[in-house]
């Protein structure tokens, strides 16, 4: 099963709980949020941004870009 990262922010209109995902998914990294909500791309970018590449630095070992 594929790893699966989720993002979750106190602005989201769902806030399903981690174990529900966690049912399903190989989740490997919950994060939540301190500020934006759905559209974290336009709301937060820096914050997603550096969520991400966070992320994927778990797969490479933990080295940076």
């Amino acid at each position: 099963m594929a790893a699966v990262g989720r993002k979750q922010s106190a602005e989201d209109i769902s806030q399903p709980p981690s174990e529900w995902a966690e049912r399903f998914f190989n989740v490997q990294r919950w994060t939540e949020m301190p500020r934006g909500g759905h559209f974290a791309a336009m709301e937060e970018p820096e914050l997603l941004v550096a969520d991400i590449r966070a992320w994927f630095q778990t797969f490479r070992g933990g080295r940076g870009a």
